[in-house]
Parts: C-alpha cells; structure tokens; sequence
C-alpha cells in the first residue's frame, strides 16, 4: 500500500464512494482502500469501518474510492496514512534527505517560480544536513504529467512507458492509415 497523509486528496481529487476524503487519513489507524482491495480483504465493497491488518498492525477501513485506472500513476489510492507507517522505517531513513523512499507531490499556482523553488529546497536541505560540495542532493520539480512517458529514475513508483515507443507505433499506424486509404481508393 502507497501512504499518505491527510492532504493527499487535496493535491488528488479522488471520488470517495464510501467515508470522507477530508477525515480519512487524519489519524495514524486509519487506512483507505479501493474496490479490489475491499473485494479481496473482505469478499465485499462494503468494507467501511472494518479492520485490516498489515504487518501486524491493524487499520480501520475509514474510506473507499473507485479502482485507480492502470494509466494513474500511483496505481493504488494512498492507503495508510504515513504516520501509521513510519514506525516501520528505519531511522536513517526519516532523518536524512538523500534517499527517494518518499515522493512528495505540491500544487502550484499559475507563474509558480519553479527554478527558485528548487533552489531554496536545494538549499535548506543542504544547510539542514550539512551537505558540502558535488556530493548534496539537489531537489527538482516535475511536472505529474510528464512522469508516465518522460521520466525513467531507477525508483519510479510504478513501471513506466516511453515516449519513442508511443511515436514508433504512432507513425506505424499513420503509414497503415495512410496505405489502406490508398488501397481503398485504387480498387
């Protein structure tokens, strides 16, 4: 399961079908779960106010939304909360800024300065830790749409496509396209 925390469903509007998207993942007990997960942990949609258990700690069903679509990028909605979870990190990992063990995703306004927003993060990360030299992590923003066909880091959430294979079969289908109609007029 992805995690969490309560402002999830604010930078991904997600349809709840069942509980509230602003109360869901508020608390670190509470887990959010989709239509197969309920299906597959409960043996019905209705799963509401239930219990699961992962990894011998239990959650409360405080929410259902639909079955992320394959093309999403998270593929599952965001599950357990991440203050129902951290216990299960080491501590290296909750205390230093150089791993990518947590995506963070903003919403910006229009005329968002995205260079010197990557700079200030680049910046207080550096200060914070006291990273010196070629060896500090930098920190840089990407668009959500472009991580699926334009994006290839070797910790990618979930596998992604490629964009020269998208052209490759685009421009097949064209000359197909392009064939056929000839075909089609020559007879």
């Amino acid at each position: 399961m992805v995690g969490g925390d309560s402002t999830f469903f604010d930078v991904f509007p997600t349809p709840f079908i069942r509980g509230d998207a602003a109360t869901a993942l508020d608390r670190p007990e509470n887990v959010v779960i989709d239509k197969t997960t309920a299906i597959n942990y409960f043996g019905t949609e209705d799963a509401l106010g239930k219990m699961i258990q992962v990894r011998d700690k239990q959650f409360q069903v405080t929410g259902r939304v639909r079955t992320f679509s394959a093309e999403h990028t998270l593929r599952r909605p965001p599950g357990i909360p991440i203050s129902g979870i951290k216990q299960w990190y080491a501590d290296w990992i909750l205390t230093n800024a150089s791993g990518t063990s947590l995506y963070t995703y903003i919403r910006v306004k229009d005329k968002f300065s995205t260079a010197g927003f990557e700079a200030a993060a680049t910046k207080q990360v550096t200060n914070r830790w006291g990273w010196k030299g070629d060896g500090a992590p930098r920190y840089f923003l990407q668009p959500l749409t472009s991580i699926h066909l334009q994006s290839n880091f070797p910790d990618e959430i979930s596998v992604n496509g490629n964009m020269i294979t998208v052209y490759i079969f685009g421009t097949t289908a064209i000359g197909n396209s392009h064939t056929r109609l000839h075909q089609l007029h020559s007879t």
